[in-house]
């Protein structure tokens, strides 16, 4: 599956860099969390019994 690659612009005053920054790391964790419970879905094994 191919990921589509957006871009993002952002205005930032030069005080709030260490709070992109943060929240950037955060985004980032959040974002590898989703797809590891997206492969972890991927991998489950079901049986459907109609």
């Amino acid at each position: 599956m191919e990921m589509e690659k957006e871009v993002i612009t952002v205005n930032v005053n030069i005080e709030n860099i260490d709070k992109l920054k943060d929240l950037s790391t955060k985004f980032a964790g959040q974002c590898e969390q989703v797809s590891k419970t997206i492969n972890e879905i991927n991998d489950l094994e079901l049986e459907i019994t109609v």
